[in-house]
């Protein structure tokens, strides 16, 4: 996808019922939702303005919301304006979360907020993993990026990269992750 825009739009996958979310609503992303397992997606040069607000339950960003396993994510020169929020984990200013992903030049001037309830309806499904760029990253190459907006969330929560955790507290692993002459400007905050 080459210089897509989205303007003044509400991007939403939750809902609310008397004052609880609702839904489970999984890759909520400003630009694409999901990216398929074995799929690689490219991205240059997209941008979704201030006028829009994208949010949902889990895998939400300003960009793309989640990669799946074994999933590509390559993301180049975006723009991510609109403030983000997920109600229970993975929520990014460009991606909210991706098993292999490479993300460059891009910039996130929005508040990006997760992480509501630590628990998700599953019962297991933490609420991990809220950054500026991207929430909860797998292997992956992040350069050049900035981040200007506020960040918040419950655990694992980065001006940059939110979280390299996988797995829950029986089994815990971490991904590896390479940062290069990015910066946060924004203000961190997390329970």
């Amino acid at each position: 996808i080459n210089h897509c825009k989205v303007m003044n739009s509400v991007i939403s996958g939750a809902r609310e019922v008397n004052g609880d979310v609702d839904t489970w609503s999984a890759s909520i992303g400003g630009i694409v939702g999901a990216v398929d397992a074995y799929s690689i997606f490219l991205a240059n040069g997209c941008s979704v303005d201030d006028e829009t607000i994208v949010d949902g339950a889990n895998c939400v960003g300003g960009i793309v919301g989640g990669g799946n396993l074994r999933s590509t994510i390559q993301i180049s020169n975006c723009k991510n304006a609109a403030a983000v929020s997920a109600a229970y984990a993975a929520v990014g200013g460009i991606v909210g979360s991706a098993d292999t992903v490479f993300i460059s030049a891009c910039i996130n001037s929005n508040s990006i907020t997760g992480a509501i309830k630590y628990t998700g309806p599953d019962g297991v499904n933490p609420g991990i993993s809220a950054g500026g760029i991207i929430g909860g990253a797998g292997l992956s190459l992040i350069t050049a990026c900035v981040n200007s907006g506020n960040v918040k969330g419950y655990d694992g929560v980065g001006g940059i990269i939110g979280s390299t955790r996988l797995g829950d507290g029986n089994e815990t692993y971490y991904n590896t992750t390479n940062l290069r002459y990015c910066l946060n400007s924004g203000k961190i905050s997390g329970n």
